[in-house]
């Protein structure tokens, strides 16, 4: 019973049963518990990617895939491939957007170890994991805002 109480707290019925005293802890522990909300599940961590695809042709779509924290990008790569029924994946990489800038994975690197630390900052980051084809750019991989058509790339 407590505990569908403060599952359900609102605080106008709380002010008409319970002591000031109760009304303060539970005030308290309902304001700690909608703080947390931000913070991240086990899950978020756990063995699954959102990777969306991105296509000239078919604008863009995503899947949620199957991903422990061992595989490297070049393993997501490939199960991107297949996902997303790509016919020439070499022409094709994982890339990380966020805060307005596309960078290219390295081969060697672990998504799900990147996807950890931007999830454990303190201030949260809005990313995503895109496997769209490669820009044929010889400056490198990583590209601000506004440099890159999305839309033909």
């Amino acid at each position: 019973g407590a505990l569908s109480l403060i599952k359900n707290f609102q605080e106008e019925q709380a002010a008409r049963l319970l002591s000031s005293e109760t009304r303060d802890t539970l005030r308290q522990w309902h304001k700690r518990r909608t703080t947390n909300r931000t913070i991240p599940s086990v899950d978020d961590f756990q063995n699954y990617l959102r990777v969306a695809f991105q296509e000239v042709n078919s604008g863009c779509t995503g899947k949620t895939l199957l991903v422990r924290p061992y595989v490297t990008t070049e393993d997501v790569c490939q199960l991107c491939a297949e996902k997303f029924k790509v016919g020439d994946p070499e022409e094709y990489s994982l890339f990380l957007f966020v805060d307005e800038t596309w960078q290219q994975l390295a081969e060697d690197t672990y998504p799900q170890k990147i996807k950890a630390e931007l999830h454990s900052r303190p201030q949260p980051h809005i990313f995503h994991f895109v496997y769209k084809r490669i820009k044929n750019d010889p400056y490198g991989v990583i590209f601000q805002n506004g440099e890159e058509d999305l839309t033909t790339s």
